[in-house]
């Protein structure tokens, strides 16, 4: 990730923050700091490789999106009893799969995963009303524990074959050409809308490590849609 982008990230985040506390402090009668809280939510993750990934492809046709759903639990920590800042931490497990149609049959990618985001939040109480927004900010680690490739194709016959193989195996790999990583390392920045229990969130991340080195050093980036509720 370049350093310009590192910049503006934190720069939108804190201008964010600013804004919030000042907003905030500037109401007679603003909401007491909470102390912290659980949540619990569901989340559509859109995976798509980056753009170094995408000139490097032999063929674009493989850039297609995985559809992923998450299910997770978070615990938003309060950080001081002065501002309404926490630091966010959970868990949640992902599955994702990406489909590719070809001419003579079909690769399916299916990826289940286990991820840990850390985030630091700042919880802005709209003045007069039992909405929130919650800008957002940090790093997550993704283990992939299991990721299989299917391949669907017609032999001399013309009938359908199917192919299975472990998209971490040396010898196997994604796309039939190199052994993918268990482990990455990503950034994220969102908000989420709060009314009452209630939160929708999106946010948008980047990998920091190659899911795929030898494969046009493949990152993913993600985009998460998430519904869920707190307690």
């Amino acid at each position: 990730m370049k350093l310009k982008q590192i910049i503006v990230i934190a720069a939108m985040f804190m201008s964010t923050t600013a804004f919030a506390q000042f907003t905030q402090n500037g109401t007679k009668n603003q909401s007491p700091v909470e102390k912290g809280w659980n949540s619990i939510y569901v989340s559509y993750n859109m995976l798509k490789y980056s753009q170094a990934a995408i000139l490097e492809m032999w063929d674009s046709g493989y850039n297609k999106a995985y559809n992923g759903l998450s299910v997770g639990y978070d615990r938003a920590i309060a950080l001081t009893s002065r501002l309404p800042l926490y630091i966010e931490v959970g868990g949640a497990i992902q599955y994702a799969r990406q489909h590719i149609k070809e001419d003579d049959g079909s690769v399916n990618i299916n990826l289940l995963s286990g991820k840990i985001p850390v985030s630091v939040l700042y919880r802005w109480n709209i003045f007069g009303s039992n909405w929130s927004i919650v800008p957002k900010a940090g790093f997550d680690g993704r283990i992939n524990i299991w990721g299989e490739e299917e391949d669907s194709y017609k032999n001399w016959k013309d009938e359908l074959e199917k192919q299975r193989y472990s998209i971490f195996k040396e010898d196997d790999g994604l796309y039939g050409e190199a052994k993918c990583s268990r482990f990455q390392v990503g950034w994220h920045i969102g908000a989420d809308i709060e009314y009452n229990s209630l939160f929708l969130g999106i946010t948008y991340g980047a990998d920091m490590n190659a899911f795929c080195k030898e494969i046009a050093r493949i990152h993913f980036k993600t985009l998460t849609i998430a519904f869920g509720y707190k307690f």
